[in-house]
């Protein structure tokens, strides 16, 4: 009886270590089909997104990142894969007058 339920215990390690092992490659299956979606069409900002991309683990998570990236901007995927919007670049701000100044003006009309 003991050896019973010792060949029953191996059958299920057996059959637990088959699942990790398939899911184990469905997440790395993924991962390199978003990694190559990902630098094809967004090569640009594809430094920021494919430590991110390697790093993952989620099958599904990676499919939807690879199914997205077409209908999105650089910007967007980056925000998307992240989770943090692109460090935009500054705007530089040009001297305006304010809001005050122009209404003290004399030649302008008080609506």
């Amino acid at each position: 009886m003991a050896s019973g339920l010792f060949e029953r215990a191996i059958e299920k390690g057996k059959a637990e270590g088959r699942a990790e092992g398939r899911a184990e490659g469905r997440a790395e299956e993924a991962r390199e089909t978003c990694l190559q979606v990902a630098q094809t069409l967004h090569p640009a900002v594809a430094s920021r997104v494919v430590p991110v991309i390697e790093a993952c683990l989620d099958s599904l998570r990676l499919r939807r990142w690879t199914l997205r990236a077409s209908r999105l901007s650089d910007a967007e995927f980056v925000t998307l894969v992240t989770g943090r919007p692109r460090a935009s670049v500054a705007r530089s701000r040009t001297s305006r007058p304010s809001r005050a100044s122009r209404r003290s003006s004399p030649g302008r009309k008080r609506r």
